[in-house]
């Protein structure tokens, strides 16, 4: 009986895991994004690792970023990998909203696509080593929209 009880245990709990990763997924926007930028292939550049974000509404804690020049490559969570594949999201569909300050945390807002397919929102660290790829001024300022960014 003991045995039955675990099991069940077990399986409710794996299939509740299920659910809310396949939930979140769809919900956050990151589905959507992997229909069209899901990655191949994983871009040298800098890697950071245990990044808090969040896509869409959904926050996310232990994405890995790396900055590379094809684009932003994300990397959810190892428990959420299998709902969550690895994106690589090119420079051109990007588009800064706003950079706020709360409490204290610094973020980067971003639509991604052009109408957006999901919003994301990132620490600012991050946008120091976004902003080396967007080369000239007038491509600069069409990225940030006009947003005043740290170091200007």
């Amino acid at each position: 009986m003991d045995a039955l009880i675990f099991t069940a245990a077990v399986s409710g709990l794996a299939a509740c895991w299920f659910i809310w990763c396949v939930i979140m997924a769809h919900l956050s926007g990151w589905a959507r994004l992997a229909g069209r930028y899901r990655a191949t292939y994983r871009p040298q550049g800098p890697f950071w690792t245990i990044v808090a974000g969040a896509i869409g509404w959904c926050g996310y804690k232990g994405l890995e970023l790396c900055v590379a020049s094809e684009g932003l490559y994300l990397e959810a969570p190892f428990i959420l990998r299998p709902w969550h594949p690895p994106l690589l999201i090119p420079w051109s569909d990007f588009r800064v909203e706003a950079v706020t300050d709360k409490w204290w945390r610094r973020s980067l807002h971003l639509a991604v696509g052009d109408p957006p397919v999901a919003r994301l929102r990132l620490p600012l660290k991050v946008a120091d080593a976004i902003e080396q790829f967007l080369h000239t001024h007038k491509a600069r300022q069409e990225h940030f929209s006009g947003q005043q960014l740290p170091g200007e």
